[in-house]
């Protein structure tokens, strides 16, 4: 206890404020167990958002620092989930370099499903060489083939659809895992 009285004076200055994410019934069990120690001023300041959290994220936090998963701007740089974001103001990058960040983030993923893998695939063909222009593999070579499939469903999307159905992919599928 002695500790805790030494740090709980500067602790909160430090603290600006934590939000924590649709939280799961563990996360409201130990706040309401540990809230009784917490300093008034630390225990005001954790916030346990629910399930849909993007409004009041978007009254809380500026939307250039926020997640586009959940209504703002910024872009995960990385596949870890608690890791520094990147900025992107829409406006000011195009879609080649929105698409090129989004293609580095999805190389480093190995956490991706078959199909999800086969969806990128045939959009980032399509993005980058247009319609499919190889015959279709034989039955039996399984990865070609459905490489070749997942390329020839996306036939006749423009390239710039492509690069924007990818990155949308992306957004909704591969960063909310």
């Amino acid at each position: 206890m002695k500790v805790l009285a030494a740090i709980a004076p500067n602790y909160p200055e430090r603290l600006h404020s934590l939000y924590i994410i649709k939280p799961n019934w563990l996360y409201h069990v130990l706040f309401t167990v540990a809230s009784p120690f917490m300093d008034p001023v630390t225990k005001n300041k954790i916030k346990l958002l629910k399930w849909e959290p993007k409004e009041e994220l978007l009254n809380l936090i500026d939307d250039d620092q926020l997640l586009v998963e959940y209504g703002g701007k910024a872009v995960r740089t990385s596949t870890h989930k608690a890791t520094h974001v990147e900025n992107v103001e829409t406006s000011d990058v195009s879609l080649e370099e929105m698409f090129s960040k989004t293609v580095q983030q999805v190389s480093s993923n190995s956490n991706l499903s078959d199909e999800q893998t086969a969806e990128l695939y045939g959009l980032y063909q399509q993005a980058t060489q247009g319609d499919v222009n190889v015959a279709s593999p034989w039955a039996v070579q399984f990865e070609a083939r459905t490489k070749w499939e997942a390329w020839n469903k996306v036939k006749g999307t423009s390239k710039e659809e492509a690069m924007e159905k990818y990155i949308q992919f992306v957004i909704e599928n591969i960063n909310k895992q």
